[in-house]
């Protein structure tokens, strides 16, 4: 699908600002995310471009109104989607997994995977004798056509921005996959620590290279590589799995998202779990339909369906058991399970919402015809511009008051607006308005705060040329 210049500018910005955030997150440290110690996280394993476990995912997690869950999102580009010249457009998984970090950017985390490595190196991966790199380069082509050069250094950018691994206080240590057998004893663990260098990347020799294409290791060189890295279980993709996931000794499971019988993985980041408790935690994507609400994105309807979950019942009918799932998946209590969550649909951005808004035209309003979420108005923005000078009022006194993590989530709200409201990006008030509010939830006490209510001020500049300040 061939992009008009204003696409193109909007995936490659959206790409740029992606890089910024993973750069820049106060949670990293070298080459590792470090996840606060209450909420939750979900994992997915490899994802392939498999647009419906990734749209299910994303609407099941539905981050704008669970501002405590972080997501996992790793192995996205090189699916099958081919078009009849055997070109495939994955840099569009890449987008909207862009697009989620800029509008979540403290909650939605990548790692670096194989792929990605092949993808920046050119190395030849054959899928049903196809070179999958190849077939990227020419999806890439076709949709950027004369700009492709600029979208290709923005993708290799995102790529190389994603970190090595996510370490959660409560034993769990998440990354692609771990090196070998003979690999384990000599591996470079200070490699999680520092900046990377080239030879970090070195086929077969570099650490990042041995970390992300391990295949076939043993239960015991599990335990040894979970050690040293001071784990409780590891979490890992990267191996093929038929029935979603395969555990391997008591120290890690390998989990599979890329296909029907694909998994995901949703844990509490407070509990302390060993191998049992985290298999009962698995969770198939079968589980999840999509209501009448959300668009699907394999489908050219933009009218399709946003998960719920379905019953065990329901979800046994839809799937053939596999003779292979080597562990039963049945609830745990006390735990987070999508269930609990996913009953509506977010009001932020979905997949299917970023595939209408940034990838065609935009939707309208039958009654008005008017584009949804249109900009706002000049009296709007000068509003808006008096509420961001607060906000970095609100920030300097912060920082005088040595409150550095509020300073930095209030920022975290802001820091996309001045652009967006002028049409760089894409403006989204819920979008916006929900990252007030988790900021207004976190810190404002009715009758105790002196800090502004942002979400109201937010509501009374958006409401028909009324602005003003909120207390």
């Amino acid at each position: 699908m061939p992009l008009s210049d204003d696409q193109i500018d909007q995936v490659i910005e959206t790409l740029e600002t992606a890089t910024e955030e993973n750069n820049v997150s106060s949670a990293r440290a070298g080459q590792v995310v470090n996840l606060p110690a209450q909420g939750e996280v979900w994992v997915t394993g490899d994802l392939h471009d498999h647009r419906r476990n990734f749209e299910k995912f994303v609407v099941a997690a539905d981050l704008a109104n669970n501002p405590q869950r972080h997501i996992v999102l790793h192995e996205m580009i090189h699916g099958e989607h081919f078009d009849e010249n055997r070109a495939e457009d994955s840099w569009q998984m890449l987008f909207w997994a862009a697009d989620l970090k800029c509008a979540f950017s403290s909650q939605v985390h990548f790692l670096f995977a194989n792929h990605d490595l092949a993808q920046i190196h050119g190395e030849g991966i054959m899928k049903a004798g196809v070179s999958v790199c190849e077939a990227f380069n020419a999806g890439v082509k076709r949709d950027f056509g004369s700009r492709r050069a600029p979208a290709h250094v923005a993708i290799t950018e995102m790529l190389l921005s994603f970190p090595l691994a996510i370490r959660t206080g409560n034993g769990l240590f998440i990354s692609h996959s771990i090196p070998t057998d003979n690999q384990v004893p000599k591996f470079d663990y200070g490699v999680f620590d520092r900046s990377l260098t080239g030879e970090d990347y070195r086929r077969q020799t570099g650490a990042v290279y041995q970390l992300v294409w391990g295949r076939k290791m043993s239960p015991e060189s599990a335990n040894a590589f979970a050690e040293r890295v001071g784990a409780r279980i590891l979490i890992t993709g990267h191996q093929p799995q038929d029935s979603g996931f395969s555990v391997n000794g008591d120290r890690q499971i390998i989990l599979a998202s890329d296909h029907n019988q694909g998994v995901f993985l949703p844990l509490s980041l407070s509990e302390t779990y060993d191998m049992d408790r985290v298999v009962e935690r698995v969770r198939k994507f079968v589980s999840l339909t999509l209501p009448d609400s959300t668009p699907d994105l394999d489908s050219s309807d933009p009218n399709e369906p946003a998960p719920q979950i379905l019953s065990s019942e329901e979800a046994s009918a839809e799937q053939t058991q596999s003779d292979s799932m080597q562990r039963t998946v049945e609830p745990a209590d006390g735990d987070p399970s999508p269930e609990q969550h996913a009953a509506a649909p977010a009001p932020g951005v979905t997949p299917a919402r970023v595939a209408e808004e940034a990838l065609a035209p935009p939707a309208t309003d039958p009654s008005t015809g008017s584009s949804r979420d249109p900009l706002p108005t000049e009296r709007q923005r000068q509003a808006l511009c008096e509420m961001i000078a607060a906000a970095f009022v609100e920030i300097r006194l912060l920082g005088w008051d040595g409150k550095a993590a509020q300073a930095a989530d209030l920022a975290d709200a802001f820091h996309n607006v001045p652009r967006e409201m002028y049409g760089w990006g894409r403006w989204s008030r819920s979008i916006f308005r929900a990252g007030l509010e988790h900021y207004q939830q976190k810190y404002h006490v009715p009758g105790q705060s002196s800090y502004r209510n942002y979400a109201t001020w937010f509501d009374r500049i958006m409401a028909e040329g009324v602005t003003g300040d909120a207390g």
